[in-house]
């Protein structure tokens, strides 16, 4: 039982046949018909020509039946054709979906990811600004010495100035974390300080993250073909570059 049938769509099965050669087997029936008749009309004492011509005209236009005879034939056929079609863009739709879906959490997950790791990077070097602290003698009631930190000291930590300059690149590089970010920093820069793209990386749709949103997303593959629009990054800017799942 076809899907079809089990909907309820049509009773009878579709012709099983190729399109041509239900197409012909119309015609020859059809053909059929009217040369019979044409020859009980020649049985009469007419010409052939003229029983032809007889005959066709008392069966009708032949063109109209076979187009009725053939949308009977395969209407069911056009029908599940155009189903399956419908299923068809409903499954490429979704799986668009999920691919988008995907991309986003992707994106989500290496920016937090490149927060958490600006962060560390923030305290390693509020860590390396830290000044060794120097040590008071303070007398005991034994009267032992003992080296205390001054009082006061650990409260007044040294702040860092500004964030630190650098641009971060996640997703499918070679070696995905900070770059240095000096007096100038284009994507190819940055893409190259990283060993450049893995096997899997999809370039045409290069992603930079600017203040948590998508500022712009990029092909870079267009970028290396011409040699021209290489985007200028700044500060704290986060270049994703996605896989590609195709």
């Amino acid at each position: 039982m076809s899907i079809l049938e089990r909907l309820g769509l049509y009773a009878t099965r579709p012709d099983g046949r190729a399109r041509a050669e239900i197409e012909t087997d119309i015609r020859d029936e059809l053909e059929m018909h009217v040369a019979e008749r044409a020859a009980a009309i020649a049985a009469t004492g007419v010409t052939e020509e003229d029983a032809r011509h007889q005959a066709e005209a008392l069966f009708g236009s032949v063109d109209t039946v076979y187009a009725r005879c053939r949308a009977t034939q395969l209407g069911e056929r056009i029908m599940l054709q155009r189903i399956n079609f419908a299923i068809l863009l409903l499954a490429l739709v979704a799986l668009a979906g999920v691919v988008w879906r995907a991309e986003q959490v992707t994106t989500d997950r290496d920016a937090a990811f490149a927060d958490l790791q600006e962060r560390i990077a923030s305290l390693q070097d509020d860590v390396r600004d830290v000044p060794p602290l120097q040590p008071v003698l303070a007398g005991t009631a034994s009267g032992q010495l003992v080296r205390v930190p001054m009082v006061g000291q650990l409260g007044s930590l040294p702040r860092r100035a500004s964030p630190s300059a650098k641009v971060y690149v996640l997703g499918k590089v070679d070696r995905p974390g900070s770059v240095e970010w000096h007096n100038r920093l284009t994507l190819l820069m940055a893409l190259a300080e990283c060993g450049g793209a893995s096997e899997f990386a999809s370039l045409s749709k290069v992603r930079i993250i600017r203040n948590k949103r998508v500022v712009r997303e990029v092909n870079v593959t267009e970028i290396m073909r011409t040699g021209k629009g290489d985007i200028e990054l700044e500060k704290g800017d986060r270049v994703h570059v996605p896989e590609s799942f195709f």
